[in-house]
């Protein structure tokens, strides 16, 4: 487990391209206060991007409320079926 959430977030994002985030993904929310394997489970509900279409912020529902975060916390776990 320790050496497979690091693994979610990629580093080098902006070498390739790359999936964005979309209603219905199953996220963890990263939170520098708690240890990876205690990350906050999430469902994206609203992705928020500027006019150039990059996102930057996302809606995600836990299993307690309802938080907007920036897209950059977030690591996708799977995504949404299409």
């Amino acid at each position: 487990m320790d050496e497979f959430l690091p693994a979610l977030q990629e580093k080098q994002k902006w070498f390739r391209p790359y999936r964005n985030l979309a209603v219905g993904d199953l996220v963890l929310i990263a939170d520098q206060h708690c240890p990876r394997g205690q990350w906050q489970m999430a469902t994206v509900e609203e992705v928020m991007a500027d006019c150039n279409g990059h996102l930057h912020q996302a809606t995600v529902r836990t299993a307690r409320c309802t938080l907007t975060r920036d897209i950059r916390t977030l690591c996708l776990i799977e995504a949404a079926s299409a």
